[in-house]
C-alpha cells in the first residue's frame, strides 16, 4: 500500500502544474514546461509580428564611447 502511495506523489510532482497566464516580465520566470506554449500563445496573438521586435533608431557616438568604438572607426578614416 505504501508503495502505491509514493508511485502516485511520484507521478504527480512530474507532471506539469496548472498553466500559468503569461502577460509581462521574463518568459525565464515561467514554469519551464509552459514556456512553449506560452510563447506560441503570445506570438499568435499579435496581428502583427512586427509588433514583438524592438528598434534602437538612434545611436549616439557617446553611448559607444567607452568601448573605444568609435576611436577604432576614427583610426579608420
Amino acid at each position: 500500500m505504501v508503495r502505491t502511495k509514493e508511485k502516485a506523489r511520484a507521478s504527480l510532482s512530474s507532471q506539469p502544474g496548472a498553466k500559468p497566464e503569461w502577460t509581462s516580465g521574463s518568459l525565464l520566470d515561467q514554469p519551464e514546461e509552459w514556456r512553449a506554449d506560452l510563447f506560441h500563445e503570445q506570438m499568435n496573438s499579435l496581428q502583427q509580428r512586427k509588433e514583438t521586435f524592438i528598434c534602437v533608431k538612434e545611436i549616439w557616438e557617446v553611448d559607444f564611447g567607452p568601448f573605444g568604438i568609435t576611436d577604432n572607426f576614427k583610426a579608420l578614416g
